[in-house]
């Protein structure tokens, strides 16, 4: 009998995000938290919240704001595998029930999709729920195999979207607070700023570990 275990691809790409994607943390909200009324720092307060979420983000494994990624792949794991898609909270790709898009080089190069909506979708998506959640998994359906792939680094790409929600609201408050912490960090200890040691406190229980 086969033992199932988890991969977590290698290549994990983000997807740009769309311009008008919100902060987790506005300016107004980091002035307020910083006590500074001037606008002469704006510019800088930007670039520590930008900073600070993505220190979380990358501290947490995980997405605030909802965003697009690309999990790269050389080929199909064996049947007993788990892909495991990072980072969490697992998201609907777009309109209607899609979670992810499966693409790959079939064994003469041609690029075939596989949508886990589709009839035929040889595996299911496992989307765990709640704030502090586990990431999204494939996991292939009993009696079923991958497909064959072309021999390529790049012959399976499979398109998900990870994140809280589309507007800062739907983020965890302790998630926001950690911002806020590495914010004030960066602009009280410029020199030298401790980020981690700031943000620490609030991201424990929101660490996604790997096994």
């Amino acid at each position: 009998m086969s033992i199932a275990y988890v991969i977590i691809p290698d290549r994990i790409d983000q997807v740009a995000a769309p311009p008008a994607s919100p902060k987790v943390v506005s300016l107004n909200a980091a002035k307020s938290h910083t006590r500074i009324t001037s606008a002469n720092e704006d510019a800088q307060i930007n670039a520590s919240i930008d900073a600070a979420t993505s220190r979380v983000q990358e501290r947490t494994d995980r997405q605030l704001i909802q965003a697009a990624y690309r999990a790269v792949l050389p080929a199909f794991p064996c049947p007993a595998a788990k892909i495991e898609l990072r980072p969490a909270p697992l998201a609907v790709l777009g309109p209607g029930p899609v979670l992810v898009k499966v693409a790959y080089r079939d064994v003469d190069g041609a690029e075939q999709v596989i949508l886990d909506t589709d009839a035929d979708c040889p595996f299911v998506v496992v989307k765990p729920v709640g704030p502090a959640c586990e990431a999204g998994r494939i996991v292939l359906k009993d009696g079923h195999e991958w497909p064959e792939t072309e021999v390529h680094p790049e012959a399976v790409k499979i398109d998900f979207q990870a994140g809280y929600g589309v507007v800062a609201d739907a983020v965890p408050y302790r998630l926001v607070h950690a911002v806020k912490a590495g914010v004030a960090e960066l602009l009280n200890y410029r020199e030298k700023p401790d980020l981690d040691a700031a943000i620490d406190p609030f991201i424990q229980d929101f660490i996604l570990w790997r096994e």
